[in-house]
């Protein structure tokens, strides 16, 4: 399987988030999701980690909204960049 682009990446992200139950306002910024597709290179077990951890650190500090803040400490905590 070929990396994904990061439209592609989007649009993964969306889908996971709509199949899992989320309605309403983007869970994810533009921004944020151009972040993903970057540091997960498009592969979609990188894109799952990455995700699963900038939700849960939102959740913790009660955001409405991932922003490129939270995917850069996400992508920190899982090791995808350095500190």
């Amino acid at each position: 399987m070929d990396p994904l682009s990061s439209a592609e990446v989007a649009r993964y992200v969306n889908h996971r988030l709509q199949v899992a139950g989320h309605q309403g306002q983007e869970l994810f910024t533009s921004p944020a999701l151009d972040l993903v597709a970057q540091y997960s290179a498009g592969i979609p077990r990188l894109i799952n980690v990455l995700c699963f951890n900038a939700l849960s650190l939102g959740f913790a500090s009660r955001y409405n909204q991932i922003s490129p803040d939270i995917i850069r400490e996400a992508a920190k905590d899982v090791a995808l960049v350095q500190a």
